[in-house]
This record gives C-alpha cells, sequence and structure tokens, in this order.
C-alpha cells in the first residue's frame, strides 16, 4: 500500500509542512488562531518563529498517534502547545478584551463517542 502524505498549511505564515505518516493513515491539522497577518508586516524572523511552532504542536501530536496513544492525548498535546506560545490568538497568546482582560474558552469532542467537554471564563 502506498505511503501516504499529508500536508499543514499554516495559513497564517503559508507554509507547507509534509509529514510522512504510518498506516492506517492519520492526519493533523492545526491553525494559529483568529486574526490575520499581512505578509508585509511580518519579519522572516516572525514567519520563522510561527513555522517553527506550528511544525512542533504538529510533530507532537503525531508522535503521540506513532506511539499508540489516542487521537484526544494527540489533540490535547498540539493544542497545549500553541496555547504555551505567545504567538498565536490562543491561550497565552491570546488577545485582551477591551477591559485588559482574557476571556478564553476550550472545547474537545471524542469522535467515536461524541463525548464533549468544555470550559468558558
Amino acid at each position: 500500500m502506498k505511503r501516504f502524505i499529508t500536508y499543514l498549511c499554516g495559513l497564517i505564515t503559508g507554509c507547507c509542512i509534509p509529514l510522512a505518516l504510518a498506516q492506517p493513515p492519520v492526519a493533523i491539522a492545526i491553525h494559529g488562531g483568529a486574526g490575520t497577518l499581512s505578509a508585509d508586516k511580518t519579519s522572516a524572523e516572525q514567519a520563522r518563529v510561527l513555522e517553527s511552532t506550528l511544525s512542533a504542536a504538529t510533530r507532537a501530536g503525531h508522535k503521540i498517534l506513532a506511539d499508540g496513544g489516542s487521537s484526544l492525548d494527540a489533540v490535547i498535546m498540539a493544542v497545549s502547545l500553541l496555547e504555551s506560545s505567545p504567538h498565536f490568538n490562543a491561550g497565552i497568546g491570546a488577545v485582551f478584551t477591551w477591559d485588559g482582560r482574557h476571556e478564553l474558552d476550550a472545547s474537545v469532542m471524542r469522535g467515536d463517542t461524541l463525548a464533549a467537554g468544555a470550559v468558558a471564563g
């Protein structure tokens, strides 16, 4: 059976990161949060940091899957890495409200059981 390759396209930076995946085929898709960064206002160094963080999050999630871990654990790991970065509009990088506070929410759902959890604040 032929080897599957997926591409993670970071819309913010316009990067594509190919990942050769083990059978059965899996895919991880992530994004860096809401908002727009224009290419003319993003330095080469900023783009490198964004691409590196997106790649690290994707590869960490993929490693969990490759090691036999659950898709839920892979998603949580990838999202946690993005939320730990000040460069993305999530977690510590979230945009402040008009009042100078953060109002964040998060949710997760299992596709096989439709079990879901969420938090907002």
